[in-house]
């Protein structure tokens, strides 16, 4: 159980960094990333990642 919860914060935490970078060399805006963000932490993140 752990070990699948723990690949799936790798992974939000891999898009996340990510999309920062891309926020601040200024290639998405910040709607862009808000709705990025809010995609990586939605439902059924982790229970994808389960399966």
């Amino acid at each position: 159980m752990f070990e699948g919860q723990r690949k799936a914060t790798c992974s939000i935490q891999k898009k996340l960094f990510s999309l920062w970078e891309r926020y601040t060399q200024k290639e998405i805006s910040t709607s862009r990333l808000l709705k990025e963000c809010d995609h990586a932490y939605g439902p059924g993140v982790l229970m994808d990642s389960e399966n």
